[in-house]
């Protein structure tokens, strides 16, 4: 749990069932990105898929998830991606919080 302020944000390792909240976040993230940008199929398999050492963190504000992103540790380092905050908590440093977590 870290605090920003007043506001307190929650982040988690994501458990099977929150499958569909991340996939969820994600849609609304990206949902303005894609009125104006339409990936071709080719770029869409090109994205990376779930690994066996990947952790997915879920993040919250009070009762509702709010951000989430996927965390890969490499030999050397930890690769983050898939990092998406919904737009209505855009610009709060959620996203600062999670990778610093």
């Amino acid at each position: 749990m870290r605090t920003r302020g007043l506001t307190i944000i929650v982040i988690r390792e994501c458990v099977p069932h929150d499958l569909a909240i991340t996939n969820e976040i994600i849609d609304d993230a990206f949902q303005p990105l894609r009125r104006v940008y339409h990936p071709k199929p080719e770029a869409i398999l090109r994205q990376p898929r779930n690994f066996d050492d990947e952790r997915v963190l879920l993040a919250s504000i009070g009762q509702q998830f709010v951000a989430t992103a996927a965390v890969i540790h490499c030999t050397d380092h930890l690769k983050m991606y898939r990092i998406a905050v919904r737009p209505q908590f855009q610009r709060m440093g959620i996203a600062n919080t999670m990778i610093l977590w």
